[in-house]
């Protein structure tokens, strides 16, 4: 039995070198935790016991299939990776050990791919960051320039209102003025008017007002700042207005040696603002 368990013991080696590497080991011990079989590329070593080699009696058949990192070789010394597992209808147990920086060489390709995939990614977060930054950066300075615009917007506007409002006093004043005089005229405070002089100051006192009306929708804040005008249409008779507004240029024609006359059939009754 023992012969035959010898035989097995070097055939398992003989077959088990043809698969290992440089630098591999694979053993076989019983279940007394006997060394009984070896294997090592490219040659197998003698039979040795180490029943009693702390690394034997860690791992031993009863254990199951189990990998282990940082074990000592108990033959031939040095950190290595183990690996060991029962062989089935036996009661022998295989255990495989490989130097560490046989392990290394073969995960150099893995962890080379590993290095390139992770450069690649941070190259890739770099350039995601840096877009990133760029969008914000643009997005900021675009915050900051509408900003900036509705701040001169709102300033213009302070400006605007402060001149209108300053328009409307130095526009208004001297109308009213003029009104006021036009009215004290033709109450004859003045002294008595002919006709003529109550005509030219009517159509003074017509113009006064008309303009002041104009003033007064013109710098109107509220109208302004609502950017629109609110329309009031009303009938009348156009005819007068014909009439006052050549009361009103014929003086300036006059100047200029023309002739300005309102036609007989003109007028009628319209309605407009």
């Amino acid at each position: 039995m023992i012969v035959a368990e010898l035989d097995f013991a070097r055939t398992f080696a003989d077959a088990a070198a043809a698969y290992l590497t440089p630098g591999d080991d694979a053993y076989i011990i019983d279940r007394e935790r006997r060394l009984v079989g070896r294997a090592r590329a490219p040659i197998s070593l003698p039979l040795l016991d180490l029943s009693g080699d702390p690394f034997v009696q860690l791992v031993g058949p009863a254990s199951p299939a189990v990998a282990r990192s940082g074990a000592v070789d108990p033959v031939a010394g040095g950190t290595r990776l183990i690996a060991s597992a029962p062989v089935s209808g036996t009661s022998w147990s295989v255990i495989l050990v490989r130097d560490t920086s046989t392990v290394d060489r073969e995960i150099d390709g893995v962890l080379g791919q590993l290095a390139v995939a992770r450069y690649v990614l941070v190259a890739v977060l770099v350039v995601g960051a840096f877009l990133i930054a760029r969008a914000v950066e643009a997005q900021t300075r675009q915050r900051r320039a509408l900003a900036q615009a509705n701040r001169q917007i709102e300033a213009a506007s302070l400006h605007k209102s402060a001149f209108l409002s300053n328009m409307s006093h130095e526009l208004r004043t001297p109308l009213n003025s003029i009104n006021g005089f036009s009215d004290v005229l033709l109450g004859g405070m003045a002294g008595t008017l002919s006709d003529k002089q109550r005509e030219y100051l009517s159509d003074i006192r017509g113009s006064g007002e008309h303009l002041l009306r104009l003033v007064n929708d013109i710098l109107d804040l509220s109208k302004v700042e609502a950017g629109r005008m609110e329309l009031q249409p009303s009938e009348f008779d156009l005819r007068e207005t014909l009439e006052s507004v050549h009361r009103t240029v014929a003086p300036l024609a006059h100047e200029k040696s023309q002739t300005l006359r309102l036609a007989d059939d003109a007028g009628g009754i319209v309605r407009l603002d």
